[in-house]
């Protein structure tokens, strides 16, 4: 092996790359994952990243772990695996990661759920968006705008204290949060417990 990458991305993950100059009976690669430099790998590729066999060529492999933390360092090792099952270890390398970009809008659900004196909402935006969070009650009377902001993609969170927009209580019962970023639109059903 003559070289080994690490890069962070914040839509990939964790990139690896590495490059073999030549290969004599490779069955091929597998992938150990550790948050400390010198011990704690775990294999983190499930199905084995073939490899040439036997091969005069330069040949350049790759890996993604999206199985990750933002703003965590991660060490790897790759294994090379032999054909009579004889295993080597590369490394280690490392990489810091980034906040991951979702791929897709989402609201999740609040929690704690019901709620007294407050309660949280994730939600995700692939692309910068204007978003707007709304409580509404059963009924579909507007109670409170909790965001209405243009913001960057990522993901985010939103609390709310069970008072309306004039800053009192409102009574227990069923609240709906509603979230609308771009062409999304979703609904999630709350109870207030006062």
């Amino acid at each position: 092996m003559t070289e080994m990458k690490a890069t962070a991305d914040a839509k990939e993950g964790i990139s690896l790359i590495w490059t073999t100059e030549s290969e004599l009976n490779n069955a091929g690669f597998h992938v150990w994952r550790s948050e400390a430099e010198y011990n704690g790998y775990a294999r983190i590729s499930i199905d084995l990243i073939t490899g040439h066999g036997n091969s005069s060529s330069k040949n350049i492999y790759s890996f993604s772990d999206k199985n990750i933390i933002g703003g965590k360092t991660y060490w790897y090792k790759i294994e090379t695996i032999s054909t009579d099952g004889k295993s080597e270890f590369h490394g280690p390398i490392s990489a810091m990661s980034k906040e991951l970009i979702p791929d897709q809008f989402a609201l999740s659900q609040n929690y704690p759920n019901p709620f007294n004196p407050a309660t949280v909402a994730g939600y995700d935006l692939p692309e910068d968006s204007k978003v707007v969070i709304r409580v509404f009650t059963m009924l579909g009377k507007q109670v409170k705008i909790l965001v209405d902001r243009t913001e960057q993609a990522g993901k985010y969170s939103v609390s709310w204290n069970g008072a309306d927009s004039r800053g009192l209580l409102v009574p227990s019962g069923i609240y709906f949060m509603q979230m609308q970023a771009g062409n999304f639109s979703f609904v999630r059903k709350m109870t207030f417990i006062r």
